[in-house]
């Protein structure tokens, strides 16, 4: 017996097997959860820690149709204000200014408006395109583990007095999917 299958582009009737449908499950998602060993940050010190991921996926990365890496940075800010933050993976250790051209650049952290937080605020980013620059530029050693860094970013008056208030980083979770 045939069925009939509506489409996007109109409609097939034919038969239609339960094995040319069977879709193979995704992967699991693999979780990593970093050590956080500087929690706090303000405008000299970053926040921030160290997590273990295999090597064997973080070059799998750069392969097509590899897996993504996310980072879930989860950051409480002082209860009367936020302001722009900076993330970094393997950054040098003075560096609280590393440009977005630089491969230890991940993204800019920021909200719009004006928030009193009573909570953490958790961001995503994506880790590949920073692996894959790092891993290029013979940045990655393989014995060490991921530094994945936050720091504020002062880039208007307003946002560099807040910043001097500090964050605190909460957590930091890695998911490869």
């Amino acid at each position: 017996m045939g069925r009939t299958l509506i489409a996007l582009g109109g409609i097939f009737q034919g038969q239609v097997t339960a094995a040319r449908l069977a879709v193979a499950p995704p992967a699991p998602i693999q979780s990593f959860t970093a050590e956080i060993a500087r929690p706090s940050s303000n405008a000299s010190q970053l926040a921030g820690g160290e997590i273990k991921i295999p090597q064997a996926l973080i070059q799998a990365v750069a392969k097509p149709g590899g897996p993504k890496l996310f980072a879930k940075i989860t950051v409480g800010f002082p209860p009367r204000g936020h302001f722009p933050l900076a993330a970094f993976i393997n950054a040098p250790a003075a560096a609280a200014n590393v440009a977005p051209s630089s491969p230890h650049f991940v993204a800019m952290l920021d909200m719009f408006g004006t928030h009193i937080m009573h909570c953490p605020v958790t961001f995503t980013v994506c880790l590949s395109r920073s692996l894959m620059a790092l891993h290029a530029n013979n940045l990655l050693e393989e014995s060490k583990p991921l530094d994945i860094r936050v720091a504020p970013s002062g880039a208007t008056p307003h946002a560099a007095s807040m910043a001097s208030m500090g964050i605190e980083v909460v957590s930091i979770v890695v998911e490869a999917h």
